[in-house]
């Protein structure tokens, strides 16, 4: 059976490691104490077993020769796990042992009585044990004798280990000068040094001839120089040194951290000095440190990002917390601009006085020198230089880094998804690097500070097209005809922060505009017509929305509102009604370059529809009050047709008198020419009382070339005998579906206003 690992079993190999006692020669003293337990016991054979990670390895033995066997056969192997004595009366009959190659093989064992050595540490580190090749027992009296020789072995296991121990003692002391790990020094009241160890070299790098004779104060760092002056000064007044710590200057230019203690020696009239190499545990502390300061720094700007209402509050409370909180030279906050030099302007800082920034001319563009921005921007990526003058000899304000102590740099990008938008500098004044998690830390610093910076953008935009949406609620839907078109105007200009703004109609057929309304530097201007060809409207005519952020002027030299009006930028949208043709456009002018496009493009549709719904509200109310013109023209006609047919009756009731008296040709003529026209009145009269009721004319088919003879009687017999009518009628012209009044009448017409155009 393989035997269990005791549960401490790391910290019992490395106890019995501290031992020095494995592999070393037979020593008498455990000798006899292994001689006494085979006597005591009456086992030919009896063991000093020492257990480690693979093998029991005997210290001392009495009736074998062997001297070790592997871990896994070893009885003693499960008596370091148990509490007390380990007692195998008959191996053969002991399940744990009965295929053991130790109980099968050569040495036969049978029988085993093991008492665990218990260090003073309470670990157990092999055992002493006795063996026999035939089953017996332990009388008490035996099992008695051999814990008590069990203690007696760790007596002289831990006896020899303090005699090993003070042998290491008096050979340190005897050499501890020469190869001790600390500076040990020796100087005299000046503090120059007298006698120095070789950890000196080892620490320093200067030899022994370079550092006797010189003064402590010649090796270190002139930032610690005065304090170091100070507790010398308390060394000389007899004060002992306890502790200090300061930098001293290697040969190879770098520095180390050195803790001291000291003592004057009065007799020698000396110092004797005791010195640690603690640099690496500085180095751990600042880490610590900065670590700790790191997590206040991210906490701090957390607490920024969440109280902060504007994107300039936020950008200059993360810049003040990173110098305050981080202990970091400068912080800065630029945005790359989307402008033909593509550069990047600072929009907050902290740490250096407000008048040295403008100082920075930054790009990000593909320019060489490449500037640390434009690396950062560029690839989306932070870039970290821990030396600047190591790092970038080339870069193109190294200026401005040396001017105001600035030795290192992390450059954070600001994104939002995938676009750089912007980047987080901040510089140190010394060049240690950064620690991973400090770096990581400031990462997501940047990245908060950027969905800070899109959600503040992202509300100010809502804030906005709330405020131009509340306008109109309250101002320009109160508000009729041309009126409604300032106010809208004024809204959206003001919203937007343009310049000017106009609304204007196409004229239809022709690549031109007239305005409804037109706003330039807060004041109305007379409306216009203008020409769009050659100007950023022009793409209104097939798009639905037209943005230019830059240097808009230089793109459309031929638009001279632009050019003398000095503008930059331009956005504009097209309007339509309700069957979605193109009727106009809403466009606004700007002096300085814009970015929002996302935000001025919702703007300009907002407004656009809302003045595409004020153009389709005058249609339809010219509409309506053009039906209401109708109704009263045709309530005052109803009324004169009403006095006409009343005229007409007793003409036409007279004429069929007449016709009882007249006999002669023309007069029969003139009375039938005289009914027709009273008949065509009566219809007419007829027609026009049917327009007063709203009813609703029939046509039917019939003849045009009666209607077209009778009206050739007419103006034969009425029109001047100097205009001569000809008329040409075929044959087998077609019916028509008409109302034969209306026809007659509308021939009439043309025949009148052909007559009157006559000279």
């Amino acid at each position: 059976m393989k035997p269990p690992i005791p549960s401490n079993e790391g910290l019992r190999l490395a106890t019995l490691a501290g031992y020095r006692i494995l592999d070393t020669p037979p020593e008498p003293a455990f000798d006899e104490i292994t001689e006494l337990a085979a006597a005591i016991c009456g086992t030919p054979i009896a063991m000093v077993s020492l257990v480690d990670e693979s093998r029991q390895w005997f210290k001392a033995k009495v009736g074998t020769d062997v001297s070790e066997t592997t871990r896994l056969i070893a009885f003693c192997a499960h008596t370091i796990c148990q509490p007390d004595m380990l007692l195998v009366s008959d191996a053969l009959k002991d399940g744990r042992f009965v295929d053991n190659p130790l109980v099968t093989g050569e040495l036969g064992v049978r029988f085993y009585a093991g008492v665990p050595l218990i260090a003073s540490e309470g670990l157990v580190m092999g055992a002493i044990c006795v063996l026999d090749r035939l089953p017996r027992e332990l009388d008490e009296t035996q099992k008695l004798a051999l814990r008590v020789l069990g203690r007696r072995v760790v007596d002289q296991m831990e006896l020899r280990k303090q005699i090993q121990r003070q042998k290491m003692l008096e050979a340190e002391r005897s050499s501890a000068f020469l190869i001790s790990e600390d500076l040990l020094s020796i100087s005299d009241l000046e503090g120059r040094m007298v006698e120095v160890n070789p950890a000196w070299t080892r620490c320093l790098g200067w030899s022994t001839e370079e550092l006797t004779g010189k003064r402590w104060l010649d090796f270190v760092l002139p930032e610690d120089q005065e304090a170091t002056l100070q507790i010398f000064a308390r060394l000389r007044s007899g004060e002992p040194i306890k502790y200090f710590e300061n930098r001293y200057r290697c040969k190879d230019g770098t520095y180390r951290w050195l803790s001291w203690s000291s003592h004057q020696l009065v007799e020698a009239r000396q110092f004797f000095s005791v010195a640690r190499d603690v640099s690496e545990h500085k180095r751990e502390e600042i880490a610590l440190t900065r670590s700790n300061r790191a997590w206040r720094l991210f906490s701090r700007c957390n607490e920024a990002l969440i109280h902060a209402v504007t994107e300039k509050d936020l950008v200059d409370a993360v810049c003040r917390i990173i110098v305050d909180e981080g202990k970091f030279g400068l912080a800065w906050v630029g945005y790359a601009m989307d402008d033909k030099g593509k550069t990047t302007v600072p929009q907050a800082h902290a740490g250096l006085d407000s008048a040295l920034l403008p100082e920075i001319s930054l790009t990000w563009a593909d320019a060489e020198p490449l500037c640390l921005t434009s690396r950062v921007i560029q690839s989306g990526e932070p870039v970290i230089i821990p030396d600047l003058e190591a790092g970038m000899d080339h870069r193109p304000w190294k200026s401005f880094e040396r001017k105001h102590g600035l030795c290192g740099v992390v450059g954070l990008p600001l994104k939002e998804q995938d676009r750089t938008f912007g980047v987080l500098m901040l510089y140190q004044h010394d060049t240690l690097p950064l620690p991973e998690d400090e770096l990581r830390l400031l990462r997501e610093l940047a990245d908060n500070l950027a969905f800070g910076i899109v959600n503040l953008r992202a509300n100010e935009e809502l804030r906005k097209t709330h405020d131009a949406v509340l306008a109109m609620s309250c101002g320009v839907y109160n508000s009729f005809s041309g009126e409604f078109y300032e106010k809208l105007v004024f809204s959206v200009v003001e919203t937007l922060g343009a310049h000017a703004g106009c609304i204007a109609k196409f004229n239809y057929g022709q690549a031109k505009a007239t305005t409804i309304c037109a706003l330039i530097g807060g004041e109305l201007v007379e409306n216009f017509e203008y020409s769009l060809d050659g100007t950023p409207c022009e793409h209104l005519l097939k798009d639905d929305i037209c943005y230019v952020p830059e240097d808009v002027a230089i793109h459309y030299p031929r638009d001279i509102m632009l050019v003398e009006g000095n503008y930059q930028a331009y956005a504009g949208a097209k309007l339509y009604d309700v069957a979605g043709q193109a009727v106009g456009l809403l466009f606004l002018l700007f002096r300085q370059p814009i970015s929002q496009r996302a935000f001025i493009s919702s703007t300009l549709r907002l407004f656009a529809a809302r003045a595409s719904d004020e153009l389709e509200r005058i249609k339809y109310e010219k509409q309506f009050l053009r039906a209401q013109r109708m109704e009263s023209i045709g309530t005052l006609a109803g009324g004169i047709a009403h006095d006409i047919n009343n005229v007409l009756t007793p003409i036409m009731m007279s004429i069929d008198l007449l016709r009882m008296y007249v006999d002669d040709p023309d007069g029969i003529n003139i009375l039938d020419m005289v009914g027709a026209s009273a008949s065509r009145g009566a219809d007419m009269v007829r027609q026009v009382l049917s327009f007063a009721r709203g009813d609703e004319i029939k046509a039917k088919e019939m003849e045009i070339a009666p209607i077209i003879n009778d009206l050739l009687r007419i103006l034969q017999d009425t029109f001047p005998k100097n205009i001569r009518i000809e008329s040409e009628l075929q044959s087998d012209i077609w019916q028509i579906k008409a109302d034969a009044t209306q026809i007659h009448q509308v021939l009439l017409n043309f025949c009148v206003n052909a007559r009157d155009a006559m000279p």
